[in-house]
């Protein structure tokens, strides 16, 4: 069985542009999620669900994996779930964790304590 974490990451934030790849604390905001994630060494993969190219290279430089989110789940009411079964539809899981990179202060302790 293999585990997911799925960071969903769209472009179009109304409030704040580019905020998956805007600095905090000298990394872009979605690298924090990226790099928590792989010190928990609780997935077999990390996937970054995006429509935007600037978030993919980020994500990419990081080591993970970038699936490339269709339109119609980029809208700004677009759901998690949608996202997750897009997901799940091209790498087939049974255990998946969305990780919101809007919360780069979660720790790889709270996602193993999560996962457990």
């Amino acid at each position: 069985m293999i585990s997911l974490g799925v960071i969903p990451a769209r472009s179009g934030s109304e409030r704040l542009p580019s905020k998956n790849t805007i600095d905090l604390g000298g990394k872009p905001l979605i690298a924090w999620t990226i790099m928590a994630a792989q010190e928990s060494a609780m997935f077999d993969r990390l996937i970054v669900s995006t429509d935007d190219h600037g978030t993919a290279a980020v994500a990419t430089s990081y080591g993970c994996e970038v699936l490339e989110r269709p339109k119609e789940l980029a809208q700004p009411d677009s759901d998690s779930l949608s996202v997750l079964l897009h997901v799940e539809s091209k790498f087939h899981s049974n255990r998946i964790c969305l990780l919101q990179p809007t919360s780069p202060f979660r720790r790889p302790s709270d996602i193993v304590n999560c996962c457990k």
